[in-house]
């Protein structure tokens, strides 16, 4: 498949990678099994993880990747393309350690950004309250 993202040559290199890992690993970590008995497929967050994809938004220096926005979206959407559940959960790590990087004191970023970009922790977030339900705009916790 043609890319519809604008990538830079080593982008374009890195998402060539990826999509033999799409075509040729992936079907085979995302089975049957996984769906409705294992919520998280382990094996494939550490696939990703060798791969580099675990820090698709932490910086170098912390050892990320620190994809740009087109390379995240061709990521998350060659992945969608076999299995919408690793999409999601790479993008939700990748959306928690951004937020991290952004807003966190520079002592969480080095203790908390490296093991995340390496794929040792997975990141997530909660998003519901008992008087918000999963309402965004009506969370009062900070």
């Amino acid at each position: 498949m043609k890319n519809r993202y604008h990538l830079s040559p080593s982008e374009e290199e890195l998402s060539a990678g990826l999509t033999g890992f799409v075509r040729e690993k992936l079907p085979t970590l995302c089975t049957s099994a996984h769906r409705g008995e294992s919520p998280f497929p382990r094996e494939v967050f550490d696939e990703l993880g060798k791969l580099g994809l675990t820090g698709v938004s932490i910086p170098e220096e912390l050892g990320g990747l620190h994809a740009s926005s087109a390379l995240q979206a061709t990521i998350f959407d060659l992945l969608a393309q076999t299995d919408l559940g690793p999409a999601i959960f790479l993008s939700v790590h990748g959306m928690v350690s951004g937020l991290i990087n952004r807003f966190g004191s520079e002592e969480q970023r080095k203790k908390l950004l490296p093991p995340l970009a390496r794929g040792e922790q997975l990141a997530a977030f909660a998003l519901s309250e008992p008087e918000a339900g999963s309402d965004a705009a009506a969370l009062s916790t900070t």
